[in-house]
Formats: C-alpha cells, structure tokens, sequence
C-alpha cells in the first residue's frame, strides 16, 4: 500500500519523506521527547536524510513490512511513528512520537488509533502489540485508550544511559473489542 494517508479529525498520518529530516532532528532533539527513545544519542541530519532516501526507495515494495510516518497537524509535522510487520504479515507493532508541546491534548491517542486500525482493518493483521518505558505513563495511558491491554513487564528490556530499563508490553487481538472512535 503507497502511499500511507491517514486521516483522523485532527491529525493525519502521511508517509516520511527525505525533506522531513531537519524536522525529525528538531523533533528528537527535544529533551522530553528523547528521553522514552531507545536511541543513544540524536542521529544528525545527515543520518536522517540517509535513512530516509534509503526508507523512501522502498515504500512501493509490494510486499512492504515497514510503514514509516509523520504525524501532522494542520500540515506541519508534530510528530512521527510506524508500523513494522512480522514477516508473515500477521503481527504488527505500533510505534509513536509526539513533540512536547503537543502533549495532554488527545492528539497522540487520535494518532495512535489511527495506527491500530490500520495495523487491523486495512493490513488485516490478527495482532498490534506495543512496548513503552514502564516511567512513561502518558504512553501507557494512550495504548489503554486504544484498546491494548498491558501484558506484562519485560525487565531489562533497553540499555540507554548506562542503565537497563524495563518496558511494559501492550498488546490486542482482531476479535478484542475496541473502544469507540468519535
């Protein structure tokens, strides 16, 4: 499917494109933001453009496993996330990111929903799983909202900072119901 367009009452999902890298950059170069990445460190500008132009080379593949998007509101990039595919197709985790000041507004559960539908009704997967820091409870908030439910603690999940950090697995099922979108 090319290309991703996703449109929710407010923001809408749009696949990545090359001249978004300085706004990716701004976007994790945000303290609050970085601080639930798995990254060590803020990839350049650069690297953003190369991953990018190598992302964007990809997005007709018919057999695509990976969906990399921004998140928009009013045109403007506000945040980004995907969906990657277990190679049968049938499993699909979510990811999101949401700048700062955007935070405590509702957008990133109309995001996230916005993802899990797609992950359910257009790509027909049977489950959308996905992991937040166990400290990031707005995260954790947002996937409930959306119907996963918490499956557990993985300990020792990421390595960041010199620290180990544990992560809380979030997970639903195609014949789970889910909360009423409006």
């Amino acid at each position: 499917m090319h290309p991703v367009e996703l449109k929710g009452p407010r923001v809408s999902w749009r696949e990545l494109a090359v001249a978004d890298a300085q706004d990716m950059h701004d976007l994790m170069s945000d303290p609050q933001v970085f601080r639930y990445m798995s990254d060590t460190e803020v990839p350049e500008v650069a690297a953003y453009e190369a991953f990018l132009i190598e992302y964007c080379a990809t997005i007709t593949e018919p057999e695509r496993i990976r969906y990399k998007l921004a998140l928009t509101l009013d045109g403007e990039l506000i945040g980004s996330g995907g969906v990657d595919l277990s190679p049968s197709g049938r499993k699909s985790e979510i990811g999101y990111m949401l700048a700062s000041r955007h935070w405590g507004k509702g957008l990133a559960t109309e995001a996230a929903a916005l993802l899990v539908d797609f992950c359910l009704d257009t790509l027909g997967t049977h489950r959308v799983w996905a992991t937040t820091d166990v400290t990031n409870h707005a995260s954790r908030r947002v996937l409930a909202k959306v119907g996963l439910r918490e499956e557990g603690v993985m300990r020792g999940y990421s390595f960041k900072d010199d620290v180990w950090h544990d992560s809380v697995m979030h997970g639903m099922v195609a014949t789970d119901e889910r909360p009423l979108r409006g």
